[in-house]
């Protein structure tokens, strides 16, 4: 990894070299991580033991190269840390790209839940799920995270056997 690779820390870029692994070392977890130079990164820790890598990345696209997705085992849980792409602007390649993401994401978490292991898909989906998820619906509807496909997406996600931890309703 260069310097320029970048993780969030308390909602911050942080590059790779500022990562808090000693602090996070020191308060007891491990870490597994994967960065990107830009605004890509994502992180899986464990208190008192490492977690061990499964995957990193999504399957289906070899030539997608992006820091944004990463999975680990935790005591017997297969953990899931994703950043899904923003979209912005809609439509568009972002869009696109954001789509298809979507699409892997929902096929591969698919083949988890059949393992019968237990999975948790964790990390930022941006995605507004339902009008009672931003304040003033109407100032959204072009954003590529409350677009109707997206939010449909995220629905056949749920729909498909996952449980959002976080339902407004």
């Amino acid at each position: 990894m260069d310097s320029n690779h970048r993780f969030r820390v308390n909602g911050e870029l942080t590059p790779v070299e500022k990562f808090p692994a000693p602090a996070i070392r020191d308060a007891g977890y491990r870490a597994v991580r994967r960065g990107q130079k830009g605004w890509n990164g994502v992180a899986i820790l464990a208190r008192d033991r490492a977690p061990i890598e499964t995957r990193r990345g999504l399957p289906s696209d070899p030539e997608d190269a992006h820091s944004r997705y990463i999975e680990a085992a935790v005591d017997g849980i297969l953990i899931s840390c994703l950043y899904l792409p923003n979209g912005n602007p809609a439509p568009g390649a972002k869009f696109d790209y954001k789509r298809r993401w979507f699409d892997r994401l929902a096929n591969h978490a698919a083949e988890l839940l059949a393992t019968g292991m237990p999975v948790v898909l964790a990390g930022d989906f941006n995605v507004m799920p339902t009008e009672l998820d931003v304040h003033k619906p109407e100032r959204w509807v072009d954003d590529a995270l409350f677009r109707p496909e997206v939010r449909e997406a995220f629905s056949r996600l749920i729909a498909e056997g996952s449980t959002d931890a976080l339902p407004t309703t």
